[in-house]
């Protein structure tokens, strides 16, 4: 006990990422604890384009964890680049 840092918390004798008193579980597998995970039960850490804002924030209806969340997620990027791209051409 004299080296315990969560001395209340019969769970932990150190703090961990969600501090005493606070699981640092991770019940989706994304190794983000549940105390700060942004997407509970989808990956936070999935990026498809690599903005530093997790996909599932960006797209909360599809599921990135799957194929197919992740087929329709690269097709709405693809398709948005397109968008982008024909609304900056100039008519002559």
């Amino acid at each position: 006990d004299c080296n315990d840092s969560c001395p209340f918390d019969p769970d932990k004798t150190a703090p961990g990422i969600c501090g005493c008193g606070v699981s640092d579980v991770d019940s989706d597998g994304d190794t983000v604890p549940d105390c700060v995970d942004q997407c509970p039960g989808l990956n936070d850490l999935a990026d498809v384009n690599d903005d530093g804002i997790p996909d599932c924030i960006l797209f909360p209806a599809i599921p990135t964890t799957s194929d197919w969340g992740l087929t329709i997620l690269a097709l709405m990027l693809l398709i948005g680049a397109k968008i982008r791209s024909n609304s900056s051409t100039k008519c002559a």
